[in-house]
């Protein structure tokens, strides 16, 4: 997951260590590279997000998006 998002991460530079709970935010995402960030996600992993599965911190984290993924796959 990290890979998808790192583009979207203006303030993380290359080879910067970057956790699953690191504040994606505080890396530069911001709520325009979010919407980005959910079509890649859904372009590369080949699954729809609906809009009612997303909350206001879905975009939170590494961790946060990793559940939204995993929701939307089994809903």
């Amino acid at each position: 997951m990290l890979e998808i998002a790192r583009p979207h991460l203006k303030f993380l530079e290359d080879g910067a260590e970057f956790g699953v709970g690191d504040l994606l935010a505080d890396a530069g995402l911001d709520s325009m590279a979010s919407i980005n960030f959910l079509l890649d996600i859904e372009d590369e992993l080949g699954v729809e997000i609906p809009d009612e599965l997303i909350e206001e911190n879905s975009f939170e984290t590494i961790r946060t998006v990793t559940a939204l993924v995993t929701k939307a796959r089994e809903a």
